[in-house]
């Protein structure tokens, strides 16, 4: 398994999804316990999908 790959596309997962919750207009502020809940749950398919590449590669 290649961990550097798996790693590397959980990062990017994870990266792009905070990118996309802070970017994105809300109608109400966010609190700092949900911006790091959201970013909990988007972390589970990042590793999910870190782990598929690097089986793959």
């Amino acid at each position: 398994m290649n961990w550097a790959a798996a790693l590397f596309a959980a990062g990017l997962w994870w990266l792009l999804a905070t990118a996309w919750l802070l970017l994105r207009p809300r109608p109400q502020p966010m609190r700092l316990s949900q911006l790091g809940l959201r970013l909990l749950q988007d972390l589970l398919p990042g590793l999910l999908l870190g782990l598929l590449f690097g089986r793959l590669l």
